[in-house]
């Protein structure tokens, strides 16, 4: 790498120096993570999600729905048949907790 004049860094110089003061200079980190008390479980997190579609009539019909579209669109990118099936069966078994009242 070169800079305008097409000089090159020196060998134990990397292009892009980090100032000393980095520390100081960036912002605290925040935790990437909830603490696990504040943690809800995936299921009760779908269940959440879907509570208003539930409300409106969301029932097993929708889902089959969705699950028939969205195959098509899986088949339509030419995804493997086997991966087809393997994501299709996830999404099932995830039924319940989307239209559990």
């Amino acid at each position: 790498m070169t800079d305008g004049r097409h000089r090159q860094p020196a060998g134990d110089e990397t292009p892009h120096a980090v100032p000393k003061e980095a520390a100081i200079l960036a912002t605290p980190r925040q935790r990437a993570i909830p603490e696990a008390s504040h943690l809800e479980s995936k299921e009760k997190q779908r269940w959440s999600v879907h509570a208003h579609a539930r409300e409106q009539g969301l029932n097993d019909e929708h889902f089959d729905r969705f699950l028939r579209h969205f195959r098509e669109a899986l088949n339509e990118v030419d995804v493997e048949a086997q991966k087809v099936e393997k994501v299709t069966k996830l999404l099932e078994s995830k039924r319940n907790a989307v239209l559990s009242s």
